[in-house]
């Protein structure tokens, strides 16, 4: 801002580089580089050639570079040049301290810079600046201390412990002090409200969404609080600990959210249209008219639960006869669902193997089973049929020609011994469907979830659910007198399956699932089964080719 100690003058040549005497033209000086305002005559006339400046000055301070133009001729820039600040003269607060809430560091902390007396950043300061606070406690670091360095103090984690009005003062040696605005202290930050939104209240089928919960506190700013969630029917759907749903049954849920001492909920409704889902048989050898209605009415039990339908396969002069054991046995057609070729036939006796169960073939889009194949001993079908329990072993083998025990994930498989007697091994099957619902099940259960059979044969072990624990579930390897309820736990595990099946868990049977009458008053049926004898399952191709199995 002061006047330049040394003015420019400028010399006007002609074309031979020679001064020009006689010029007399006008001269202007601009500022060409640096910020800041010039001041003083920019325009003088020049005389005998010559034209001198008087009176400059610039505002601003840094580096700078001017330029001198005039009609006609070719214009100059002058070299750079340095204009310091002028002495420390005020403090200036910047940036004023914001966002206080007691006992936390401003959201906005104050900045201060040193001015000379035009008001200029002294560029080069050696000082210190300190914040107080006449009343209150001020916290953090209040003493920024700046050595040859730009005038501008910045503090960052100034705070005030109390609520309240304050005014904050910042000073620096012998330079007046200046106050703050008056910084109102808010108390802490408290969770008032919360709020719960679903992008899709009402659904159609097992839809995933993500629920939304926002915690706002006093002055209406979102928290970063935990999120606790849970349903009011965790059979209509399920929900994980990032508010990750998913419907599994028809009906109607509240979906729950608590969180800092409050709780908030949404409503959500599940719907499932009428079932799609189609059972087909072939039976390989003639079969009983009983057996053939046990057959049909599993095939429309299963498909009261299995609602969505699957994309229908197409095949044309598939050999099935690894399948069926049926030598040169062939398929040509279409199915819709799924395929099951059922033998029941002597094999060893009432008491020995019941059978094997399971897919053949399943889809390469998805891996949902397309052919399976039953097999049953006769003699051991009569047998359960005096006990009541024709439809029960049937709907159960049919299960796992659906996936259940012969596609799902077991974790730590219990191993295959020479005797049937239990192992110390603790299969756990660890889908979210199953594990979502079995403390419905089992409420005091105090293992690994879900426990899968560790007795037993082969066929038992590892594909089924542990009977000591869930005892009269239907996919137990055991039969009971008093009922096999087909459970939500079990319509979880074919959710879980993951080959596309729509499952609506609201079609289990009623309860109780689980609990056995007394010791005595029921007989417990050992499902004696074996593995399906190799090849192992085929993979079909939507053209009806049969691909290989990758290793």
């Amino acid at each position: 801002g002061q006047v330049f100690g040394t003015q420019p003058v400028v010399e006007i040549l002609d074309q031979t580089g020679q001064p020009l005497t006689t010029a007399t033209n006008a001269v202007t000086v601009a500022i060409t580089s640096g910020q800041g305002t010039l001041s003083g005559t920019a325009t003088v006339q020049a005389v005998g050639g010559v034209a001198t400046f008087s009176g400059l000055s610039i505002s601003g301070t840094g580096t700078f570079t001017l330029s001198f133009v005039s009609t006609s001729l070719t214009a100059v820039t002058s070299g750079g040049f340095e204009v310091a600040a002028g002495v420390p003269t005020s403090l200036v607060i910047v940036q004023q301290p914001a966002g206080a809430v007691a006992g936390q560091p401003f959201t906005t902390q104050p900045i201060v810079q040193i001015l000379d007396q035009t008001g200029n950043l002294i560029r080069r300061v050696t000082a210190t600046v300190t914040a107080t606070s006449s009343t209150g406690v001020l916290s953090g670091m209040r003493n920024i201390s700046l050595t040859n360095l730009p005038g501008e103090f910045a503090f960052s984690d100034l705070s005030l412990g109390s609520t309240g009005s304050y005014v904050l003062t910042f000073s620096s040696g012998d330079l007046p002090p200046i106050n703050s605005d008056t910084l109102v202290v808010a108390s802490a930050s408290v969770a008032t409200t919360l709020q719960v939104t679903l992008s899709q209240p009402s659904v159609v089928g097992n839809v995933v969404q993500t629920a939304s919960a926002v915690v706002r506190d006093q002055f209406g700013q979102i928290m970063d609080a935990p999120v606790v969630w849970s349903m009011t029917d965790p059979l209509v759907a399920r929900v994980d600990t990032s508010g990750v749903i998913q419907a599994l049954g028809a009906g109607s849920t509240q979906v729950v959210a608590q969180s800092s001492g409050l709780q908030a909920q949404a409503p959500l409704s599940v719907s499932f249209g009428a079932s799609q889902f189609a059972i087909t048989y072939e039976f390989l050898v003639p079969t009983s008219v009983d057996i053939q209605n046990a057959f049909l009415w599993a095939a429309g039990r299963w498909s009261q639960a299995i609602v969505g339908d699957l994309p229908s396969a197409r095949a044309t002069n598939l050999d099935v006869s690894e399948c069926t054991g049926v030598e040169g046995k062939r398929f040509n057609g279409t199915i819709d669902d799924i395929l099951i070729y059922v033998q029941v036939d002597s094999i060893d006796g009432v008491g020995g193997v019941l059978g094997s169960a399971g897919p053949c073939f399943i889809r390469n889009n998805s891996g949902s089973p397309v052919i399976g194949i039953v097999r049953l001993d006769r003699d051991d079908l009569e047998n359960l049929a005096g006990f009541g329990l024709l439809n029960d072993v049937i709907l159960h083998e049919i299960g796992h020609v659906l996936g259940l025990g012969t596609l799902w994930n077991v974790v730590d498989p219990a191993t295959i011994g020479t005797s049937p007697e239990c192992r110390a091994q603790d299969p756990v099957h660890p889908g979210p469907g199953s594990r979502w619902v079995f403390p419905l099940l089992v409420p005091d259960y105090a293992g690994r979830t879900v426990p899968l059979e560790n007795c037993g044969g082969e066929g038992t072990r590892n594909g089924h659910w542990r009977e000591s624990v869930l005892r009269r579930e239907l996919m137990t390897g055991f039969l009971n007198t008093s009922g096999n309820p087909l459970s939500p736990l079990t319509l979880g595990a074919i959710l879980d399956l993951d080959v596309g099946y729509a499952v609506d868990l609201s079609q289990h049977d009623s309860m109780p699932w689980t609990v056995s009458p007394p010791p005595g008053r029921e007989t417990i049926i050992h499902i004696h089964e074996r593995m399906l004898p190799p090849p192992p399952i085929r993979i079909l191709d939507s053209d009806g080719s049969v691909l290989p199995r990758p290793d």
